[in-house]
């Protein structure tokens, strides 16, 4: 009878439930069995906002060069002003209760909501099945992420509940491929803190990048940051295997290159671990990297990590929405394929992505800049003959960085690819899910004018990356040892670092921070500053123990912005100069001037005129002109106060006004 009920009630829901997602199981991944009815699982809600499009009206208005608005950017609580959805937030919340879900977690705007319920609980709600799935060759494991998985292929909600939510993340999301990481080409066994510094004196004639090659190769005149601004690199587990950072190798690599010794100023989610760093140094090549060189391009501004043990950028999700003060630049060096295959989005992609623009532009209007890396794997994205970009790289919301190789010989720069010896190749492409914004339009047509690639990508998708840095040969420390490691996950953070010098500097001005700087870096006079990038392509993937393929999938670089390297390569000392923005930072957008303005001077004359009132009659029934006469021989202390609101009223809505200008210095 209990099975039969359940049959019945998962049909009514049906009938009354919008389908949010449906998929399929991607390859690499076998059904194991159906999930037990008392297995709990957890998923997590995006509310819609009330006007779902004010977020990126607001966004261009703080981030358009051209606009007068630029930099003046919202607070925390602003922001909650603009997308709280108070009745969609009570629906949803309603209705998890009701169906007995219990939620975990609300982040403070009431945006995001994590509850926690038995799956036959989740399974009448959506009017689906849960299921385990293990990887391919791998032994399920229950409570193992990497070897089990619990999903469903479709999911429906109830349409008073559907039109408040707009995404639904961890019920159809698969864990993506297992992310390689960047690659490595040198791992010595037997290493010393001497041979180390040894090693970077030689790395001038060996062709390996360092902190000082960095800095002499890309006009970087400081790297002199401060702790006015904030700088953040995001870490995750992949595919369900966590990955760490060792603050011992991070001391080393400091000492080694003569870096001033800087520990993290925080680690959100605690992925610090000497002991796995040293048992397993291949779990501890990305973060080490990430942090050595964001910390050795920007010095002395507060390093955090946020590490995110989902590895699906949900736990991240809920961390920036919950911060009121986020690091003003992040860099993320992980991404996932958009396609399962030739025309089918990834399993839970979509919900995934519009989550993640949700959290995106909420820090954009802010004034945070969020890069991402463009993947290692070139157009293909892998082995498999086709165009596959990366996300969150493919994100209007993100600057994509790309790699270059040349720069750690001290030769001209070209595209990174693994048929030209750079290990990795440059991930870049268009976009099947994002279309492309309009600030790129100009820039996306013009490459298409020198170029005609083969067919099969998405002629009307987002492009990326948007700029590059070199991506071949780093110097790192791991496990006390040297390594040599490759990928676009050294150029995004490295990039971050010159981002985040570019706010130290204006922050010492008083001014804002850049924020969403992509229609700025498109912007057509502001194009002479990169070191623009013509020899190569990206058709290949990357060389992973000798293996590599190359397909007729890719593109190749021209003058100008093209998907393999963007723009090309940053010169500091020249492009530091497109940031020219107003001073003060946070500014109200609730008013427009002439209406604040109005408002302002219709107080002052209201108090003036009650003041008026009240010394004709209170004041011992004198006329205005008598009472205020009294008030200058008697020190009447009601009619002082009244002056002293009318002064103070003055001074703060002059101080008010003239705090919100955008000032041109």
């Amino acid at each position: 009878p209990a099975q039969a009920m359940r049959v019945v009630a998962a049909v009514v829901a049906a009938a009354l439930a919008g389908l949010v997602d449906q998929v399929k199981v991607p390859k690499g991944w076998r059904h194991v069995r159906r999930a037990e009815e008392s297995h709990v699982h957890e998923i997590l809600f995006s509310v819609k906002h009330p006007d779902e499009t004010a977020l990126e009206r607001e966004l261009m208005a703080v981030s358009d060069p051209d606009s007068p608005r630029r930099g003046q950017y919202l607070t925390f609580d602003e922001v909650g002003d603009l997308v709280r959805n108070d009745q969609g937030h009570a629906m949803l919340t309603t209705w998890l209760k009701n169906i007995g879900a219990k939620v975990t977690r609300t982040t403070p705007h009431k945006d995001f909501v994590l509850a926690r319920a038995p799956i036959q609980v989740w399974e009448v709600a959506l009017s689906t099945e849960f299921h385990h799935f293990a990887r391919e060759g791998e032994k399920a494991e229950v409570g193992r992420p990497e070897f089990d998985h619990t999903a469903c292929l479709s999911m429906s909600l109830p349409d008073d509940v559907h039109r408040h939510v707009d995404a639904v993340l961890k019920a159809t999301m698969f864990p993506p491929p297992l992310r390689k990481g960047p690659v490595w080409s040198y791992l010595p066994k037997n290493d010393t803190d001497a041979s180390l510094r040894a090693t970077a004196r030689r790395l001038g004639s060996a062709g390996q990048m360092t902190p000082s090659k960095l800095l002499s190769y890309y006009d970087i005149p400081t790297v002199n940051g401060n702790s006015k601004v904030s700088q953040s690199v995001y870490e995750g587990a992949s595919g369900g295997q966590n990955t760490y950072w060792s603050a011992s190798d991070l001391l080393t690599f400091q000492e080694t290159h003569d870096i001033p010794l800087q520990p993290v100023a925080s680690d959100v989610g605690c992925s610090m671990s000497e002991d796995e760093c040293s048992f397993n140094p291949n779990a501890c090549l990305e973060p080490n990297l990430d942090i050595q060189y964001m910390q050795a391009v920007s010095q002395t501004t507060p390093q955090y990590i946020w590490y995110d043990s989902s590895g699906d950028f949900s736990s991240w999700i809920m961390a920036v929405a919950s911060d009121s003060n986020p690091p003003l630049v992040h860099s993320i060096s992980y991404g996932m394929p958009e396609l399962e295959e030739v025309g089918l989005v990834y399993p839970g992609l979509q919900q995934l992505a519009t989550a993640f623009n949700t959290a995106a532009k909420k820090l954009g209007v802010q004034g945070v800049t969020i890069m991402a890396s463009s993947g290692d794997d070139g157009a293909p994205g892998g082995t498999d003959c086709m165009y596959n970009p990366s996300f969150p790289a493919s994100s209007p919301y993100v600057t994509a960085v790309g790699a270059t190789q040349g720069p750690e010989s001290g030769t001209k720069e070209s595209v990174c690819a693994s048929n030209t010896g750079g290990l990795i190749t440059s991930g870049g492409g268009f976009s099947n899910i994002f279309t492309a914004p309009s600030w790129q339009t100009d820039a996306i047509a013009g490459f298409f004018q020198k170029s005609t690639p083969e067919s099969g990508y998405q002629t009307t998708g987002r492009g990326f990356p948007d700029v590059s840095m070199a991506g071949f040969n780093y110097e790192i420390v791991v496990s006390g040892q040297g390594a040599l490691v490759s990928g676009t996950s050294a150029s995004a953070p490295v990039f971050a670092g010159l981002i985040s010098l570019i706010n130290a500097k204006l922050a010492d001005e008083g001014k804002s921070s850049v924020g969403f700087i992509n229609p700025t870096l498109y912007k057509t006079e502001n194009q002479g500053c990169y070191n623009d990038v013509t020899d190569g392509e990206n058709n290949c993937s990357a060389n992973r123990n000798g293996v590599s393929s190359c397909c007729t999938q890719g593109y190749s670089a021209v003058a100008g912005w093209d998907p393999t390297t963007g723009f090309g390569s940053w010169n500091q000392a020249k492009c530091q100069t497109m940031f020219n923005l107003p001073k003060g930072g946070k500014a109200a957008y609730l008013f427009p001037m002439w209406l604040l303005t109005l408002i302002i001077v219709g107080a002052v004359a209201g108090v003036l005129l009650t003041f008026a009132l009240i010394c004709r009659f209170g004041c011992k029934k004198r006329s205005p002109r008598e009472a205020f006469a009294v008030v200058g021989l008697r020190n009447n202390a009601l009619c002082w106060g009244l002056f002293a609101v009318v002064g103070i009223a003055l001074i703060v809505a002059g101080g008010f006004t003239g705090g919100n200008q955008n000032v041109d210095p």
